[in-house]
């Protein structure tokens, strides 16, 4: 006795969470204190250069003898400034303290260390030390920087704002300042005055993949889905293996019904990270939607091998396994999604018509009559009980 195919639920019948990039995160490189002096091969070689013989180098003259007050000075914030760029800001500071011991007034000193403590996350003494020298250099651009960076991390955005309006005011080509005066509108919920901001950081540099970020995630909570997916085009030839970037697309068009666009972005980002069970499952329900049974099952094979109590992926793979008559298969898996808590007239039906296969005919009516229970119009159940010649 023949039962019907099995026939793929829609997609968009699941719930969808929100799709929502997380913060493309940029490193910031420290300015570097002024030059060496030349001398010794290693005056030459000390340098704010962040490599191991830079740093090697202004440890043989901070350890050895009979240097100037001034030499040493260079050599620790020499040392200081390769140690930030490789992110010790720990190592950082205990160099910077020991210059500014040697020379209390120095405010590259003063310079370097606001930019380590904001590196350390230490945004107060980066605000106090970005001010000190802004007392002294009130044009300082990189010390508002750094100021704004701090005011901004610690969630002072009312100060953070001020200091950016004024690096755009003498700065007004630099995307970056502007970028992040939209992270502050972000941050106080005024998309309508981020946008023009991460616009205009865009036309100043067009490479910028935080700005795009942003906006691609601005754009999703306006549901501009079209706007979003030619940025998420623009951000892919940047970073064409970032992730997120990567599933966000996917996840557009398979909102969007485009299950077939969906796949290349699938494929390339299980590719890159294969045992990521979110992507295989996602990939898995694509597939069944179009009707690609087989690698449904390679997918969710996967899944399940990982997880072996996730129940949705127990239901699409007993389906699958119904759409290729594998009985045994579709009762095994549909039994736990059962036990699991899974309950659908679909579920019992699929389960009814492999024990019809396997002529169990009691167990095969059960399952039929318990797909009615469900939904008293759920009509493969009721041509399940037709076949075999039962009343519904």
């Amino acid at each position: 006795m023949t039962a019907p195919p099995v026939v793929a639920p829609p997609l968009a019948q699941e719930p969808q969470t929100p799709i929502v990039l997380p913060p493309f995160v940029v490193r910031e490189t420290p300015s570097p204190p002024p030059p060496p002096p030349t001398g010794s091969p290693d005056m030459g070689r000390c340098t704010p250069a962040a490599t191991e013989a830079a740093i090697t180098a202004c440890s043989r003259i901070i350890n050895g003898r009979s240097q100037t007050r001034d030499v040493l000075v260079m050599a620790h914030l020499n040392r200081a400034a390769a140690y930030l760029g490789r992110g010790d800001a720990t190592r950082a500071l205990a160099d910077i303290g020991n210059a500014l011991r040697l020379d209390p007034r120095n405010l590259d000193a003063v310079i370097l260390r606001a930019r380590a403590h904001l590196r350390a996350n230490a945004f107060d003494r980066a605000i106090d030390d970005a001010t000190a020298v802004l007392a002294q250099q009130p044009d300082n651009l990189d010390m508002l920087r750094v100021r704004a960076a701090a005011y901004q991390s610690r969630n002072d955005l009312d100060n953070a704002l001020a200091d950016l309006n004024t690096l755009i005011e003498r700065a007004p080509q630099d995307g970056t300042i502007v970028y992040r005066r939209a992270r502050v509108f972000i941050a106080r919920r005024q998309d309508d005055r981020a946008l023009p901001d991460l616009d205009r950081a865009l036309a100043l540099d067009p490479r910028n993949v935080a700005a795009l970020n942003e906006r691609i995630n601005l754009r999703l909570r306006q549901n501009d889905r079209d706007t979003a997916l030619a940025d998420l085009g623009r951000a892919l030839a940047l970073e064409p293996r970032h992730l997120p970037f990567l599933s966000a697309r996917a996840r557009i068009h398979i909102e969007a019904g485009r299950l077939q666009q969906a796949l290349p972005d699938l494929n390339a980002a299980i590719a890159i990270d294969r045992n990521n069970t979110g992507l295989l499952f996602q990939r898995a329900r694509v597939l069944w939607t179009l009707g690609d049974a087989g690698r449904t099952i390679a997918d969710l094979n996967l899944v399940i091998a990982r997880d072996g109590r996730n129940a949705e992926a127990l239901r699409i793979r007993g389906l699958a396994h119904a759409r290729r008559n594998e009985s045994d298969r579709v009762i095994a898996d549909l039994n736990q999604a059962i036990t699991l808590g899974v309950r659908s007239a679909e579920v019992y039906t699929a389960r009814g018509d492999a024990f019809a296969r396997r002529n169990q005919r009691p167990q095969a009516i059960a399952d039929y009559r318990a797909a009615l229970q469900i939904d008293a119009n759920h009509q493969p159940a009721r041509d399940g009980l037709r076949r075999l010649g039962q009343n519904n």
